[in-house]
């Protein structure tokens, strides 16, 4: 069971969450509640921004790097080496399980 859980379903439904919170939910009562739990309200476009383009896009990454289907870890050793060539590296991602 916690193979399911930790893994799968925590990464699944942050996403879900965010995508709720930022696509759903009508912009004036996110600000309300998120004026609710910091007085700072400056920062609230920030957050916004932050919840509905740069969360999800990581929460993919998880998902897929739970997957097997990207190897960061492999993608960050071929930049560092700089020996390959972006098409090169695409074609791993796609190909190289």
């Amino acid at each position: 069971m916690n193979y399911i859980s930790a893994p799968w379903m925590t990464p699944i439904v942050g996403l879900l969450t965010h995508f709720f919170i930022g696509y759903v939910m009508e912009k004036k009562l996110t600000k309300e509640e998120f004026l609710k739990g910091i007085q700072m309200s400056f920062l609230f476009h920030l957050w916004f921004f932050m919840l509905r383009y740069i969360a999800p896009l990581a929460l993919i990454v998880i998902i897929l790097e739970q997957a097997e289907i990207l190897n960061l870890s492999y993608l960050l050793n071929l930049i560092k080496q700089r020996s390959y060539h972006l098409s090169e590296i695409m074609f791993r991602i796609r190909f190289d399980f």
